[in-house]
């Protein structure tokens, strides 16, 4: 920092520390981290699963998800969408399908949760074979989460099993 750099002002035989010597500031950013913590499945559903008896494709599921703020301050974003997938795996991939998206509204602030509710059908041309349900908080990235934004899904613990339809 430099003070009167032009010598604008008089200082007599005292023109001497008007510089001072850079010092390094420390940043910290302090960004949101939105988190799906929770994708779960009825206990009926659950219970099928368990007895490995299969959903028929086009059958509606619920799910219920909840989504957390981890990050140390409150989201940036009043609003954002939150999607749901159907995947072969516990993640999603290029062959993952869309089954919906829904809006959250309000602001989230640092340690607070929603619980986002769902009720969707099995895709009728599904084919037969195991399936996981896998949440995508702020699909769209309106919330900066600044390293963060990697860590936004999580998928049901139980596969769904779905088994075509009998279209006789």
């Amino acid at each position: 920092v430099v003070a009167d750099s032009a010598n604008a002002v008089y200082e007599g035989a005292v023109n001497t520390g008007n510089a001072s010597a850079s010092q390094t500031i420390t940043i910290a950013r302090h960004t949101p981290d939105l988190q799906v913590s929770a994708v779960t499945l009825p206990s009926d559903i659950i219970a099928d699963l368990i007895l490995n008896i299969s959903i028929p494709a086009g059958t509606p599921v619920t799910i219920n998800w909840t989504v957390t703020n981890t990050g140390d301050n409150r989201t940036n974003a009043n609003f954002w969408y939150d999607a749901v997938y159907l995947s072969a795996t516990p993640a999603i991939t290029e062959q993952s399908r869309l089954l919906a998206t829904y809006r959250h509204a309000n602001a989230l602030e640092s340690g607070q949760s929603y619980v986002g509710t769902a009720e969707l059908n099995l895709p009728a041309d599904l084919a037969t074979g195991n399936y996981y349900l896998v949440v995508r908080t702020d699909v769209t990235n309106l919330t900066f989460e600044g390293v963060a934004e990697t860590n936004n899904d999580a998928s049901s613990q139980a596969k769904t099993s779905a088994a075509e339809e009998n279209r006789a």
